[in-house]
């Protein structure tokens, strides 16, 4: 299984890649939204972070969406305003999280995946 790690605070992207890793999958990571498009083939979710210095998450899945429609993606934020949509993610975002991430968080959402996961 791979995951995509798309963030711009290396921080940021090593801790989820290294949560994601210790759960047995394979990572790539990129940290805008041209590396992010031409990472997703492949991948079988995406965790991206909502601001991007070229960008933002939404231009990932939207980029996302026309190289794999099917992909699991997971944005995730530290803007408390994206975050308020809580349990209601936008169109095509499969999950919302706030950052910091935690393990027991990314665990939740790999298990509401599916089998494929």
């Amino acid at each position: 299984m791979r995951a995509l790690v798309v963030d711009d605070d290396t921080v940021s992207r090593l801790v989820l890649a290294h949560i994601l890793r210790k759960a047995g999958w394979d990572v790539a990571q990129a940290d805008d939204v041209a590396a992010a498009v031409a990472a997703a083939p492949g991948a079988d979710v995406v965790f991206c972070d909502y601001r991007l210095p070229s960008g933002t998450g939404l231009d990932v899945l939207a980029g996302v969406r026309g190289a794999c429609a099917d992909v699991p993606f997971v944005l995730v934020t530290g803007v408390v305003e994206h975050a308020a949509v809580g349990d209601d993610p936008p169109q095509g975002v499969t999950a919302l999280l706030s950052k910091p991430v935690s393990t027991a968080t990314v665990t939740r959402v790999l298990a509401g995946l599916g089998p494929a996961a």
